[in-house]
């Protein structure tokens, strides 16, 4: 900025300063610069009277204003910028008229074209008629959409519709293995493929019938060794007429004809032609610990006969009565929801086996150490007989 200050009077030409030097800072035919109001005012200058005083060419017409800050632009300076000023429109000119031509080609030009870019490059393609006449479609003249649709040669469906296009597709190729015909081998088989995923629902569905009355064969796993069958697994539905809503699995191999799992959803029953067997080994149980008091426990179960909702009459034991003594042999089966629309939350599924082998086990060693004492010391065995009615009676809820 200029130096000190200048006050300025609208309708005015003389500017007055303070602290300027305007004899030094300019001569007639600089202009001044001023801030005012946040608008900007630049005053010329006609004639310099002192160092605080001069006359500008034009009455000022802004707001009457003092202690402005102000800046002096040479004459000099004017000229320079006016000739970048004309340069810059010079240029902008050239850019517009290249851009005539250019569009002029783009909009008349035939076949390919050649436009020059800013930079002095060129770029090559086609005008706008030779765009609408490519494609194998004469009608397409102009961008305003297909009149005759894309045969299926073409890639496309030989319709303008969407049903048309779904009829075009079903009834494409007249011989057996097309696609749109369903007969793709590749539907039917994975033979060759070396993997995948199968996403979302998979449905199985076939009605044909075997040497099981009544039953479809789902699912097949074979295991083939130089072409030769090494075993499989077959999964059916419907086994048979009186067990409905029932499945099999067989498993074959070289030294079996067969073994077979059945499970029957009506009844809620699985059944196997051999044995259900859990690994039992020794070497990988860990806090091995013999059940306690399993004579008093194993007197306080009862073993019933009852029946089930959705289900068949069962003999067995109450998962509640086991509870009690090995809560470890009793699992939350979740929500069961059953076809009276009764709801039980939490559910309770019992390891019968394991409770009934640990627990009978230790009460037939207990009974053998009972029958012992009876003949060696008939009153302690009394005693200890006593004990135990004494736990089961305290257990039992008071009526």
């Amino acid at each position: 900025m200029s130096a000190g200050t200048l006050s300025v009077t609208n309708q005015s030409a003389t500017v007055t300063g303070a602290g300027t030097t305007f004899t030094t800072e300019l001569k007639t035919g600089d202009f001044i610069g001023v801030i005012v109001g946040g608008v900007p005012y630049t005053l010329v200058v006609l004639n310099i009277d002192s160092d605080t005083s001069l006359t500008i060419g034009t009455a000022y017409t802004g707001p009457t204003s003092s202690e402005l800050a102000w800046y002096a632009v040479p004459a000099t300076l004017q000229v320079a910028i006016t000739q970048k000023v004309l340069n810059d429109v010079a240029t902008m000119t050239r850019g517009m008229i290249l851009d005539k031509e250019n569009w002029q080609q783009v909009f008349s030009g035939t076949g390919t074209i050649t436009v020059k870019l800013p930079d002095g490059s060129t770029y090559s393609g086609p005008a706008w008629n030779g765009v609408a006449a490519k494609g194998a479609n004469s009608d397409i003249t102009e961008l305003k959409g297909l009149t005759t649709a894309l045969s299926l040669n073409q890639g496309g469906t030989g319709a303008t519709s969407k049903d048309g296009a779904w009829a075009n597709l079903a009834t494409y190729g007249t011989t057996a293995g097309t696609a749109a015909q369903g007969n793709d081998g590749r539907l039917n088989t994975v033979d060759g493929k070396s993997g995948g995923t199968i996403n979302g629902w998979v449905y199985l569905n076939n009605n044909a019938s075997s040497a099981y009355s009544s039953r479809s064969q789902l699912l097949i796993f074979d295991v083939l060794t130089n072409g030769a069958s090494r075993g499989n697994v077959n999964l059916y539905s419907n086994i048979d007429s009186t067990a409905a809503r029932s499945f099999k699995i067989d498993v074959y191999s070289d030294s079996a004809n067969g073994k077979s799992f059945t499970f029957l959803q009506a009844s809620g029953n699985a059944t196997a032609s051999g044995s259900w067997v859990s690994g039992s080994d020794e070497r990988h149980k860990s806090n091995i610990t013999l059940v306690p008091d399993a004579l008093r426990a194993v007197l306080s179960w009862r073993g019933c006969t009852y029946d089930k909702l959705d289900g068949v009459p069962e003999v067995g034991l109450i998962a509640q009565d086991i509870e009690k003594d090995c809560p470890i042999a009793v699992m939350n089966g979740g929500r069961r929801e059953f076809t009276n629309g009764l709801v039980i939350e939490d559910f309770k599924n019992l390891n019968t086996s394991g409770a009934a082998a640990a627990y009978h086990t230790e009460a037939i060693k207990a009974l053998f150490s009972l029958v012992e004492l009876a003949i060696v010391d008939p009153d302690r065995a009394l005693a200890s007989i006593d004990a135990i009615k004494d736990a089961l009676a305290a257990a039992e809820p008071s009526s």
